[in-house]
């Protein structure tokens, strides 16, 4: 399918965008063309330089970082109306992880220096980046201080999951081992502990999906 221009009232349901004026939405919209991506399709690539962040209109994605000493880390899976990577962008000079489709899905690029413009110009998008970057930052510590048993550890990422798809369905399209990358458990660890859930009856295991069936058993930790 032949990339086509996007509609401004996609580009309102963007949280980054969803505060710019109708004028300055439609003048985005006409000046970017939408690609479609099919699953597996990769967006942007670990290394290449962070001069441009992508709009994702619909669809999920996925990212991963492989480290120098073999091991590889994954993001929490991102779902449409949504920007990446702001934070790459912002810090620069390349970026740090490779985002790929997990579902079919549209997607726009708007540049580094478009980003800076609007974050020069709007204070509602600045304040956006700013609690995105915050809450990065709360992430990255709650992950540092993460203790406990496995089976708590992925109980609260189940939890954050549903949240972020916003229903009782967990879709993982690196399977069990994208939640031990994203962990850092083994997937040996990670799935014993899907399948002591699963055995209290809270979710049902299925084929790179989870479908919880009781939230409040769970038993979500705190943060």
């Amino acid at each position: 399918m032949p990339p086509r221009c996007a509609v401004a009232g996609e580009l309102a349901a963007v949280p980054l965008l969803a505060h710019l004026p109708g004028e300055r939405l439609r003048g985005l919209a006409a000046a970017h063309s939408v690609r479609v991506f099919a699953a597996g399709e990769i967006l942007l690539r670990q290394g290449d330089p962070a001069m441009r962040l992508l709009v994702l209109l619909d669809g999920q994605a996925t990212a991963v970082t492989d480290h120098n000493d073999g091991t590889r880390s994954r993001l929490p899976l991102m779902t449409a109306p949504c920007v990446f990577d702001k934070a790459a962008v912002l810090a620069g000079p390349t970026l740090p992880a490779t985002w790929t489709e997990a579902t079919a899905g549209r997607a726009l690029t708007l540049s580094a220096a478009e980003f800076q413009a609007l974050l020069a110009e709007y204070r509602p998008v600045r304040e956006h980046v700013l609690r995105f970057l915050a809450s990065q930052v709360s992430q990255a510590q709650a992950a540092l201080s993460a203790a406990g048993p496995a089976a708590a550890r992925v109980a609260d990422w189940l939890v954050r999951a549903s949240r972020s798809a916003r229903g009782p369905i967990v879709q993982l399209p690196a399977g069990q081992q994208g939640i031990a990358e994203e962990l850092g458990l083994s997937r040996v660890t990670v799935n014993r502990a899907l399948q002591r859930l699963a055995g209290t009856g809270v979710i049902r295991i299925r084929p790179r999906a989870i479908i919880i069936l009781d939230p409040t058993g769970l038993h979500p930790s705190p943060h």
